[in-house]
């Protein structure tokens, strides 16, 4: 049974995952010169940057909750102690992944990496990769020298499935938030 925290990390790491996913698709694909699709896409990419600057905070707070929790429990689970994880050999996987998730996610604060197109997609992007707990646990068995192949398997279907999954949750989250601020009513209105 997952805890409250575990299912709010799960909802915020969709979060990223889909505006790393969508909004690079949503910035190339969508070129059109109707005024009102042009609008709604400048407000849903407003809307997903919002989005994440204000996810990035609370993931980045949950993690230190987490952290502090785990530090003053002297039975931390998986039997690896605070110290082992924060200094054994998948420091970066414990440590990198939310440092760059708060550091790329709080960069949207700067209106110029948003408002032009290859820096929104560059970082979008960033966003997906960097602090990805795959590309680091990978990085970080080549640094530990565990080279077995079977530690790196993943199902290609599995990988789609849970991608898929991310992009839906980041819609079903933003499309409300879109639709909540009375925005696109005046969009539509003019």
């Amino acid at each position: 049974m997952h805890s409250i925290s575990d299912i709010l990390n799960i909802i915020l790491e969709s979060i990223f995952i889909g505006f790393g996913i969508v909004i690079p698709i949503f910035v190339l694909a969508m070129r059109t010169s109707n005024l009102k699709a042009i609008a709604f896409k400048e407000l849903f990419i407003l809307t997903a940057v919002q989005t994440v600057r204000i996810a990035g905070i609370l993931y980045f707070v949950l993690w230190l909750v987490h952290s502090w929790e785990q530090y003053n429990d002297p039975v931390v689970t998986g039997g690896m102690p605070f110290k082992d994880k924060l200094f054994g050999p998948f420091w970066l996987v414990y440590l990198f992944s939310p440092l760059m998730k708060f550091f790329l996610s709080q960069l949207f604060w700067i209106k110029k990496l948003y408002f032009k197109k290859a820096a929104l997609i560059t970082f979008a992007l960033l966003l997906v990769i960097l602090p990805s707990q795959r590309v680091l646990v990978f990085v970080a068995s080549l640094n530990s020298k565990d080279y077995l192949p079977s530690a790196w398997s993943l199902s290609t279907s599995d990988m789609l499935i849970e991608i898929a999954l991310n992009i839906v949750v980041f819609i079903f989250i933003v499309i409300p938030i879109l639709l909540g601020s009375g925005k696109l009513k005046k969009i539509l209105e003019k």
